[in-house]
């Protein structure tokens, strides 16, 4: 019962108990991998999109190379700053749901956003735990405004501005982020316009609207300025949409599977419970409305990976406040959350003996040659950063280049990419297993180069894949040129 008079101490423990075992993994989710490869590379002089191309936003990668600055090669860095994101959105959620909750549910609201983490293969550096903290807090700020309680700003437009800027940071860790934006600026809207009439409303919303762009109207002018407006603007706004379409059966799939992880959640967030009050019921009908549209914005955004449900999970946990809290509920409540704790280690232990551990990892590593530059075709971008490798193309992101999904959204023919990568004759490939969807001509070419000039170092399990470490059998005089 202590516990719950220091909820952040709770939430501080709830996450170290859930997070901790995946500490110190550099091969937890390639994903994440990357973005400290490029963070790590952003240090040195690299630039997305330019000298590492990908399509998440700017500040991501400036995010990780702040994380990857506090020492190491950044791994346990990122690991327990994303634990801290953790910790303080879930205490957001907890202060708004005592809008309409009693402390108790709105602690189990906390609580539950960091279990069902892991459900959403969050359990360490995913993007949405560090953008789900700016949008959660501006949700808080835009539901004072509507229960008409003055928030630490200058009135309703400083507010929204506040609001916006928030939001806009959220889009520079991902763009999925600007369906909320747009709920929270049309809610602001509706404000000004009740307060102030339709004209001064509409130059509010021009304001926040510019707010709102600043941070990524401010990353477009940095590219401009050096040059690379071109790469800025294909990469974060053109190639997704030349990517090729996923089967229909494997998107029902994975929404089915998001659909199973997130219904708990929403339907406690569903429950018609009055709210005591006018302010709870507003309250609670602002985050339904906001669950609502982090909904669409999963629907609309495509593709259905498992972890984009992860930002459903601020307005679903902060939803199910309302049930969590009823006093006839609380048995209930507590086996809810300890299915989503046991259900979530299981699905961590699992993600860690599929992907592999440190231990493997390293033996892996210590077969790379030091001397030359390493090509990962297949597997786990985070050999590079262990190795400090030079990096023979910009596509380290092994599947943009092994993947036909990709094949027409990178700008570059990825056959005559991968040649390309051939004919310099990087000093150590490493190859890991075929995957669905996966471009056969171009792990053709990279065996057939392999077949001709490689010597096999290493075969070794990482999780449950087999990874082969092949080695130049000759390197060849001015090996190791400068690399990204």
């Amino acid at each position: 019962m202590r516990l719950l008079r220091s909820p952040l101490l709770l939430f501080l423990l709830a996450a170290l108990l859930t997070r901790a075992p995946m500490f110190g993994n550099p091969v937890i989710y390639t994903d994440e991998e990357f973005y400290l490869l490029v963070g790590s590379r952003l240090l040195h002089g690299a630039i997305p999109f330019v000298d590492l191309w990908d399509r998440k936003p700017a500040g991501l990668f400036l995010l990780y190379a702040a994380m990857r600055a506090l020492g190491g090669h950044g791994v346990l860095a990122y690991q327990l700053v994303g634990t801290a994101f953790v910790v303080l959105t879930a205490d957001i959620i907890r202060r708004i749901g005592l809008t309409f909750s009693a402390g108790f549910g709105a602690i189990c609201a906390g609580l539950a956003y960091i279990l069902w983490l892991n459900l959403g293969h969050a359990g360490a550096g995913q993007s949405p735990i560090f953008y789900n903290l700016p949008v959660a807090a501006a949700g808080f700020i835009t539901l004072w405004a509507v229960l008409g309680r003055r928030p630490p700003f200058t009135g309703l437009t400083g507010a929204g501005c506040a609001v916006m800027l928030l939001m806009g940071l959220a889009m520079q860790i991902k763009y999925s982020a600007l369906f909320e934006g747009v709920f929270f600026g049309l809610t602001f809207l509706v404000l000004a316009y009740r307060q102030s009439g339709l004209a001064r409303a509409l130059a509010a919303g021009a304001l926040w609207i510019v707010v709102a762009l600043a941070p990524t109207l401010l990353a477009a002018g940095v590219y401009a300025a050096l040059g690379h407006e071109q790469a800025f603007v294909f990469a974060n706004f053109i190639s997704i949409f030349s990517r090729a379409d996923t089967p229909e059966s494997v998107l029902l799939t994975r929404l089915a599977l998001i659909a199973v992880v997130l219904l708990p959640l929403i339907f406690c967030a569903a429950w018609p419970r009055p709210c005591d009050g006018t302010d709870g019921r507003t309250a609670f009908r602002f985050v339904r409305l906001w669950l609502a549209a982090a909904v669409l914005g999963l629907l609309l955004f495509g593709t259905y990976l498992h972890h984009y449900l992860l930002p459903v999970l601020v307005p679903a946990a902060t939803g199910a406040a309302s049930l969590l809290g009823r006093p006839r509920f609380r048995t209930a409540a507590i086996a809810i959350l300890a299915i989503g704790f046991v259900t979530g280690e299981s699905m961590m232990l699992i993600s860690l003996k599929h992907h592999g551990s440190a231990a493997q990892f390293n033996r892996i590593a210590k077969a790379i040659d030091p001397a030359g530059c390493l090509y990962v075709y297949s597997g786990d971008p985070a050999f590079y950063n262990a190795t400090d490798a030079c990096i023979p193309t910009r596509f380290a992101f092994p599947s943009h280049l092994s993947r036909l999904e990709e094949a027409k959204a990178l700008g570059v023919d990825p056959l005559a990419e991968v040649s390309r990568i051939l004919a310099s004759q990087p000093a150590t490939i490493i190859v890991s297993v075929p995957y669905g969807d996966e471009n056969e001509a171009a792990r053709r070419l990279v065996l057939a180069e392999i077949a001709k000039d490689y010597g096999l170092s290493l075969r070794a399990k990482l999780g449950r894949d087999d990874v082969d470490v092949f080695r130049l059998k000759t390197l060849p005089a001015g090996s190791a040129p400068p690399g990204p």
